[in-house]
């Protein structure tokens, strides 16, 4: 299926079937997974569909998540210990930007829903997580949210299996619906 064609079913599943995305795992999240050397075309759509899904009188928050990890330690003047540390020892460093991020995220997640009240989440620059972070520990702790969080994530599928930028393994279950 093309990018445009995953684009127009997620509009039509967004304004007109939105019963559709937790009918099957009981959760209110989308993968849209697109060809990482599609990304410019692939945020393009992303902006068409939130003036598209706006015109509806419907509002859309927009999270970069991969530049939240880096802008969370920047503001914690972090940066330059967590850069030296990546040098010598970058799985130390993976696993804790993963665990330090994932409660200040999900904080600040549910504090922009409060705020906004918006219909639905759209999570972009996914890429930027790699390698310190993971789609699918961020959507866990997100679960309690009932608003529709759709993931634009670069990958594919390759015998049955979910491939980050087309070369790394999910390691994780993912419950969200895909296309």
């Amino acid at each position: 299926m093309s990018l445009r064609e995953k684009f127009k079913n997620l509009e039509q599943m967004l304004t007109q079937q939105l019963h559709l995305i937790n009918q099957f795992s009981g959760i209110p999240f989308v993968i849209l997974i697109y060809d990482p050397q599609e990304q410019k075309k692939c945020y393009e759509n992303v902006e068409d569909l939130m003036k598209s899904i706006r015109k509806q009188n419907k509002t859309v928050l927009k999270v970069p998540i991969g530049d939240y990890v880096f802008d969370y330690f920047k503001k914690e003047n972090r940066m330059d210990e967590i850069i030296e540390f990546d040098k010598t020892d970058p799985d130390s460093v993976r696993k804790e930007l993963s665990d330090t991020c994932g409660k200040p995220f999900n904080e600040y997640i549910h504090t922009e829903i409060e705020k906004i009240n918006p219909d639905f989440v759209f999570f972009t620059n996914v890429g930027g997580l790699y390698p310190y972070s993971r789609l699918s520990n961020i959507l866990k702790n997100l679960e309690k949210i009932k608003i529709p969080i759709i993931a634009f994530y670069p990958g594919k599928i390759e015998n049955d299996k979910l491939l980050f930028l087309n070369k790394f393994e999910s390691d994780d279950y993912y419950r969200a619906f895909r296309i």
